[in-house]
């Protein structure tokens, strides 16, 4: 099913039952000739009570229609009028029998309809207002359907058995004085009408009408089993939309899951990058710090004839590992103040340990060690040998 011919109102289609292999949409409404209903004017005491009124018309029903049973009928009801306490109603009932013999007819043709109706509701599907008379002629036999405002406001039934043409003339005439637009909709070409020059005829099919679902032939079961289809249509129609929105969702977020990946591991290369270019750094501010040492300390050893200055620094760096070196001072005889941090209080003592390997190093006296800020801090005191 395409989505967007989902959300798309069609238009309905009424059709005759001959017009069954014609039909494009394969569903509509189901226009009947009034030959398949019994349409009865009766008047019973106007009565407000609803279940009282059911009644009074059940029991006319009964009086007209011998071995009337309201079980084997569809039967609906259109008041005429309301004159003198009594009301005016057209009944229109049909076999219940014919209804699912028609249903079935449907069914095999792969037909979904709508609804049920006479063909005079036409008029009432019709947007066109204007005051008519509704004419269906058969053999002996007249029906005439009386509209006001859109509105069935009364209906004649007549027997013309044995009356001449011209009698069956001046009978029909004296019902159209008031209103002289008569019409029907058979096809002019019938002989039965082309005797009664008054009458105008008009094509349902070209109406500009609106459906309206008022008195509706259709069993209420075959109702319900319609309802029950769209529903479970229209469910399984949002259930696939919730379906791919639910799925578009998912590629959203995997898509902005990959870009937020891409951007971290990207992030943590320029890390890297930017670690490497510190360590970088601090190699060469330990070069220069070394540069520095060497420049205060070398003024300081020059009484160390053999002895070269570089070489004592050169030892104490080789020597410190895991130290951090913030002083070399030389007190110009034959000490030197070493002071430093390290993180391990044993790396302290592995680094006098390797100084006591050089043989220009002999004593090393501690002026402290403390722990402060997360680190050891150290200040020695190494005493120098000198060459004879």
């Amino acid at each position: 099913m395409n989505i967007f011919n989902f959300f798309k109102k069609k238009k309905i289609e009424f059709f005759l039952l001959q017009d069954l292999k014609n039909i494009t949409n394969k569903s509509g409404v189901l226009i009947l000739d009034s030959s398949f209903f019994i349409i009865l004017k009766i008047t019973i005491p106007y009565e407000t009570d609803l279940r009282e009124r059911n009644l009074m018309i059940e029991d006319e029903l009964q009086e007209i229609i011998e071995n009337y049973n309201s079980f084997l009928y569809i039967e609906k009801e259109l008041t005429l009028s309301i004159e003198n306490n009594f009301e005016s109603i057209l009944v229109i009932l049909i076999d219940r029998g014919k209804i699912e013999n028609i249903i079935d007819e449907l069914k095999a043709n792969k037909i979904t309809f709508l609804g049920i109706f006479p063909l005079f509701f036409m008029e009432f599907f019709n947007k066109e207002n204007k005051d008519k008379i509704y004419l269906e002629i058969e053999k002996d036999l007249v029906r005439m359907y009386f509209f006001k405002d859109k509105k069935l406001y009364d209906f004649e039934e007549i027997e013309l058995i044995n009356d001449s043409l011209s009698e069956k003339l001046l009978i029909l005439e004296s019902y159209f004085s008031k209103n002289p637009y008569v019409f029907t909709y058979e096809n002019n070409k019938n002989s039965t009408y082309l005797s009664f020059y008054f009458i105008k005829y008009q094509d349902w099919h070209n109406y500009n009408y609106f459906y309206e679902k008022d008195f509706n032939f259709l069993p209420e079961q075959y109702i319900w089993e319609l309802q029950s289809k769209n529903i479970i249509k229209n469910l399984t129609m949002i259930t696939g939309i919730l379906l791919i929105i639910t799925l578009l969702l998912f590629l959203l977020l995997n898509i902005y899951t990959n870009k937020c990946t891409h951007k971290l591991n990207t992030i943590q290369n320029n890390l890297k990058i930017l670690n490497s270019k510190i360590i970088s750094k601090k190699d060469e501010i330990q070069k220069l710090q070394i540069k520095i040492c060497d420049t205060k300390t070398e003024t300081k050893l020059n009484k160390t004839n053999s002895l070269k200055a570089c070489s004592l620094i050169e030892a104490i760096f080789l020597s410190s590992s895991n130290i951090n070196i913030q002083l070399i001072e030389f007190n110009g005889k034959n000490i030197i103040k070493i002071k430093g941090s390290s993180i391990n209080e044993n790396s302290i003592y592995s680094f006098e340990t390797k100084l006591l390997t050089y043989k220009f190093f002999k004593n090393i006296n501690h002026d402290f060690i403390k722990y402060q800020d997360n680190k050891y801090i150290f200040l020695i005191e190494v005493e120098v040998l000198y060459d004879n």
